[in-house]
């Protein structure tokens, strides 16, 4: 991490940010890039899309 932080400044970058699962085997993870001085800032969404859902109409949009 240290690495990737000395080369993003050295690239005159101002911010990184870093994706990580929000899924319970990446909790230990979480805590170390806390740990690192990161913050918790972003929630993801995602959808399984099947036929089923769009012909009843909760496929969202148009």
């Amino acid at each position: 991490m240290n690495e990737a932080e000395k080369w993003a400044m050295d690239q005159e970058a101002t911010y990184i940010m870093l994706n990580s699962g929000n899924r319970e085997e990446r909790k230990a993870a979480h805590k170390f890039y806390l740990n690192m001085g990161y913050k918790d800032k972003s929630t993801g969404f995602s959808k399984l899309l099947n036929q089923q859902s769009i012909k009843n109409g909760k496929g969202g949009g148009k």
